[in-house]
This record gives structure tokens, C-alpha cells and sequence, in this order.
């Protein structure tokens, strides 16, 4: 799914497609992420579930992290985020800020679950909880700038 600060009255403009990039396919999340009218972000995201149901969980507690496989000609930081039961608002989520290199190079980033923070009603102030993970977004938010993020792989990981 995609989306942008458009929802909330923001100038965000957002757009994602499936591509390949230097051999890769991916999908390629982009835009023009704007501050005004107190906005500033641009998502794509993913029910995690197979379930029909949109209300539908997936545990995670096995595993440490979610493991991303990214592109991004820029060096910029970008979000992801995480929702569960917890999260009682649309805007609620549990977020970690990862980085991406310099120069285009695909890389792999590691964002451990302990890292991620809560933001809204119901995660504020609260640890995720891992067993019960309902949706992924990956974000780029919070200030001016051009996005463009591949993304060629999605995964939990587990420390040896």
C-alpha cells in the first residue's frame, strides 16, 4: 500500500513500482517528502499476514530483527514501522530510523526489533510486542528532501 502525508492535509507526493536496478528487482519507493502544512512523509507498506484478515498477527519472537535488503543513490536515512494490536490509531506505530550508503550501492541493514520506539496512542511508552506484528511500512519522513529507496528483500533474522 501506498500512501503519504496527503491523508492528513500534508504536500508529500508519494509513488512506488516494482523495477530492477542494477540487476535487482525491487520495489522502488519515491517522492518528494515535504514538511508543509505539517506533513512530511511518503510509505509503502505491507500487511505481514497471508490471512485474509486484515486483523491478522504474525510472532516474530523468534527472531531479533527485520533484515533489509535497500538502494538509495543518496545516503539518506529512512523509517520503518511496525504495527500491532497495541497501535489504537492509524498514526500509531512503533518506529526505528535506519541507514542507507552513499553512492547507490545495494546494501543490507540490520534494525533490531529493541531498537524500534513507541509513537501514538497505544505504542507510546510501550516495548513491541514481537508475537503479535500486523503491518510494515517503510518510510521516508520528518524533513524536506527526495526520496528514492530500493528495496529488494524484506526478512526476520535471528543472532547466531
Amino acid at each position: 500500500t501506498l500512501s503519504s502525508d496527503r491523508v492528513m492535509g500534508g504536500v508529500s507526493v508519494a509513488a512506488a513500482a516494482p523495477g530492477t536496478i542494477d540487476g535487482r528487482a525491487c520495489v522502488v519507493l519515491s517522492g518528494e517528502v515535504s514538511t508543509a502544512n505539517n506533513g512530511g512523509f511518503v510509505q509503502v507498506a505491507v500487511d505481514l499476514s497471508a490471512a485474509e484478515d486484515p486483523m491478522a498477527t504474525v510472532d516474530a519472537s523468534a527472531w531479533d530483527g527485520i533484515e533489509l535488503d535497500v538502494r538509495c543513490p543518496r545516503g539518506e536515512d529512512y523509517n520503518v514501522h511496525l504495527r500491532t494490536p497495541q497501535c489504537t490509531r492509524v498514526f500509531s506505530s512503533f518506529r526505528a530510523t535506519f541507514p542507507t550508503t552513499d553512492g547507490g550501492e545495494w546494501g543490507t541493514v540490520r534494525v533490531p526489533f529493541d531498537v524500534f520506539r513507541g509513537h501514538g496512542p497505544g505504542a507510546e511508552g510501550e516495548a513491541l510486542d514481537v508475537s503479535q506484528l500486523r503491518r510494515l511500512g517503510l518510510l521516508g519522513i520528518g524533513r524536506d528532501f527526495t526520496a528514492e529507496l530500493g528495496v529488494a528483500g524484506v526478512r526476520l533474522y535471528k543472532n547466531p
